[in-house]
């Protein structure tokens, strides 16, 4: 069973150029939920309640203009539904079909495979290195404490990660994981913007796009009880862990809104393996 999976559909808008102002974040869940057979089908309503969400979405934009939407699912090794086949045949009934997007016409032209593996495989293929680069490429904002906000902290950030991994995979995160992070993950650079979203009518919310490079340093012993939060023959496992989750983004975006399309994520290996630096 594909455990996780991308699919980009390509559409044509029949009533000219659709603008990127023009498609609101409610009207992209209406779609995806439509594909389904509306909200109150049997598919959408087993995975409507689920949380975290098994899926995300993202719109598609050529030179300003609405040319498609990406879909993201997450699959529940305990689920009895295989939520990848289903959207594809939902799908794969609409190519050449004529459907609504807000108050435009499109039609489904083509449904593309972006991205297809396993936990295992995204476990097994992530190298446990202490740097990395995520780029945001739609407006991300990130949950923290009961709030949100566009300051991509790393805790924020991988929090969000960690809450998917461990409710839809079967594989577990080493002890600690999110304190680990807490203590030695930092951000080394950034460049990023802020943008706003469209929700529904004129009702908008803001996040950023941009790239983020951070750092996994190594600990320091405590001077006084000499000890560390992870043991030095540990700490492949967690940094394999961290790249793994990063890794994820791909498939659950990030942040708030994910599922409606916000917080479209890219991870970017940066260059070398930066296995020495040590923090302070």
């Amino acid at each position: 069973m594909t455990d996780l999976q991308a699919i980009e559909i390509s559409l044509r808008n029949l009533d000219g150029p659709l603008p990127i102002q023009a498609v609101r974040l409610h009207t992209l869940r209406g779609v995806f939920y439509n594909a389904l057979g509306g909200e109150k089908s049997s598919l959408a309503q087993s995975i409507h309640g689920n949380s975290p969400a098994p899926y995300s979405i993202g719109a598609l934009f050529t030179d300003g203009a609405f040319t498609g939407i990406r879909i993201s699912t997450l699959q529940k090794r305990a689920s009895n539904v295989n939520l990848a086949d289903s959207i594809t045949s939902a799908w794969d009934k609409l190519l050449g079909k004529v459907i609504r997007v807000g108050s435009g016409h499109v039609q489904v032209i083509e449904m593309r495979l972006d991205k297809q593996t396993t936990y295992e495989q995204l476990w097994e293929e992530s190298i446990p290195r202490h740097s990395m680069e995520l780029s945001f490429e739609t407006p991300t904002r990130f949950p923290l404490h009961g709030f949100d906000s566009v300051l991509p902290i790393p805790i924020a950030v991988w929090q969000f990660y960690e809450l998917r991994w461990r409710t839809l995979s079967e594989i577990p995160l080493p002890l600690e994981f999110l304190t680990w992070v807490l203590h030695q993950v930092h951000t080394l650079s950034a460049t990023l913007e802020t943008y706003s979203a469209y929700i529904e009518n004129e009702d908008i919310i803001s996040g950023i796009m941009g790239s983020v490079t951070y750092h996994a340093f190594r600990e320091e012993k405590n001077k006084k009880s000499k000890e560390t939060i992870v043991p030095e023959s540990q700490l492949p496992n967690y940094l394999r862990a961290w790249q793994t989750l990063a890794s994820l983004a791909e498939y659950s975006g990030t942040g708030k809104k994910a599922m409606l399309g916000m917080g479209k994520t890219r991870k970017i290996l940066t260059k070398g393996d930066y296995q020495l630096p040590r923090k302070g």
